[in-house]
């Protein structure tokens, strides 16, 4: 049955096509949520970091400090979406494991994930957040000292 599944190309265009769009959606929204929180950050954060640079943190010392935040934050996204997407498929599949009078099914469903997509992902991932850290790294190299602390008070 299985061979016969995968002999159709109707069946297997069809969950290539919604492999790949689940892909995309995962990147898009993921990606835009990460760069909104940068956009924030840098809004929220100027007038910090105008502070850390006039106490005379170098900037190089500025901009360790922004890639240790964001690493960390990072990190921590996609270990607990990773983590999260993992107990979500277990509870979606535990659902709708069932026959017909209520009792699990016999063999039970066995999960896999494939790597190589999650890498793909991960990839991606990783070039948004490196993009928006040299992004929000540079703007904050080029703030004016003297109009933050002018404006920090109003």
């Amino acid at each position: 049955q299985l061979a016969a599944i995968r002999l159709d190309p109707m069946v297997t265009a069809g969950w290539k096509a919604m492999v790949l769009l689940s892909l995309g959606i995962i990147v898009f929204t993921a990606g835009l949520g990460y760069v909104t929180y940068m956009l924030s950050f840098a809004d929220r954060g100027r007038s910090e970091i105008g502070l850390l640079r006039s106490m005379g943190l170098s900037r190089r010392q500025v901009m360790g400090l922004l890639s240790l935040e964001h690493f960390v934050i990072g990190i921590m996204g996609l270990g607990l979406g990773t983590w999260a997407g993992f107990q979500m498929s277990t509870l979606m599949v535990s659902s709708i494991a069932i026959t017909d009078s209520g009792q699990r099914v016999v063999p039970p469903f066995i999960l896999t994930t494939d790597w190589n997509y999650m890498l793909l992902i991960y990839a991606a991932l990783a070039a948004i957040f490196l993009a928006a850290l040299f992004r929000l790294t540079r703007s904050m190299m080029r703030l004016d000292l003297h109009t933050i602390s002018r404006t920090e008070g109003k």
